[in-house]
């Protein structure tokens, strides 16, 4: 299914939110701190998912009104399994490994989406996600008081996977409201 927007501007949102992620690397850890230590850290990673979570519901609003039953209980549940991944995660900035890279999948498989066969489309859109991710923590270990951590890519990893299943769950369901019409 076609989408509105040209898929060079679909990859050019998605490679400029790589870019994004990759340039505030040097500040995330003294953003974190100060956060911290206005002890509001739990809160904005808190906000931050909301906020995802809210604009991708506002993104499909006219999809999720014309789903089955079946549909919404899927993404329901897909929900209530983010936010308890997300909240399991003791560390707030670990969090947001979750959230950045969710995000990035889901724009990657939606620059992809329309120019190759569905499995691969979501396949190179979790590859481009993870080894994005892989790059993140090799920068980081360049960077002063910054180091490669290891779960941080299965974050990185588990964040792809979430954003891969939304998109899948969003074509799934919006497929479904198309046969039913």
């Amino acid at each position: 299914m076609q989408s509105g927007i040209s898929v060079v501007w679909r990859w050019r949102v998605a490679v400029l939110y790589l870019v994004f992620v990759y340039l505030t690397l040097p500040f995330a850890r003294d953003i974190g701190t100060y956060l911290r230590s206005l002890e509001m850290l739990r809160f904005t990673t808190l906000m931050i998912f909301i906020v995802v979570v809210f604009t991708a519901m506002a993104l499909n609003m006219e999809r999720l009104k014309t789903m089955s039953l079946g549909s919404i209980i899927s993404i329901v549940v897909y929900l209530i399994l983010s936010f308890s991944v997300f909240f399991s995660i003791d560390a707030p900035e670990e969090r947001l490994h979750i959230v950045e890279y969710s995000v990035m999948a889901w724009m990657f498989h939606w620059a992809l989406k329309d120019t190759m066969k569905e499995a691969r489309a979501y396949l190179a859109a979790f590859a481009i996600t993870f080894f994005a991710g892989c790059g993140d923590e090799v920068i980081q270990y360049f960077l002063p008081d910054r180091y490669y951590d290891f779960r941080d890519v299965l974050f990185n990893a588990a964040g792809a996977s979430m954003g891969i299943l939304f998109a899948w769950l969003m074509v799934r369901t919006g497929d479904a409201a198309e046969v039913e019409k």
